[in-house]
């Protein structure tokens, strides 16, 4: 090989090699990310995206956790200022995603009374002065049979839903009642 020669094939292994070494340094850099540094995992407390309802003037919020997602309900006052003329919104957080969804606003009901909620299975029942449940995944509510006593706490036992006390407009009650959706 002439001195010439040997010189380009020189210039090619070290231009090959560097280009290799780039290319593997490129391989490396998306494979793992990018140049970026990792991000540490998150702690404490994280603001979540703005939800589809605005909170502002609502009543009566309430939330449950169906396993999936975190859906909120609430009302929004009349005209007035009052449950006159009212409405009922909703919305539902999916954390996996980080992201909200409107959900159907439920039935035309009652609005002054206090609301519990609970998760069963899945599905929210609303506790108050009527009762229903939403099924998130359908988007859809349904009404339940009125409960004897009505408004207060709900809680549910992984049978039956409990609801106790309760009142409205300066009343308070003390009574509670026991709802088997299975039954």
């Amino acid at each position: 090989m002439s001195p010439a020669a040997e010189k380009l094939v020189k210039r090619l292994v070290v231009l090959a090699t560097v280009a290799g070494l780039g290319s593997a340094l490129a391989f490396l850099l998306v494979a793992c990310g990018g140049t970026k540094a990792a991000q540490p995992p998150r702690t404490g407390w994280q603001k979540l995206p703005a939800s589809p309802i605005a909170a502002r003037g609502l009543n009566g919020v309430v939330s449950a956790w169906t396993g999936k997602e975190l859906v909120v309900l609430a009302v929004r006052p009349g005209p007035d200022g009052t449950f006159i003329g009212s409405t009922n919104v909703a919305a539902a957080y999916n954390p996996g995603a980080g992201t909200w969804r409107r959900l159907a606003p439920g039935p035309k009901m009652q609005n002054y009374c206090r609301r519990g909620v609970a998760s069963t299975d899945g599905k929210v029942v609303l506790w108050g002065c009527s009762e229903a449940s939403l099924d998130p995944q359908a988007n859809a509510w349904r009404m339940l049979p009125k409960a004897p006593t009505g408004e207060g706490l709900l809680a549910w036992t992984g049978k039956e839903l409990i609801g106790w006390g309760g009142g409205c407009c300066g009343d308070a009650w003390d009574g509670g009642s026991a709802y088997d959706p299975a039954a």
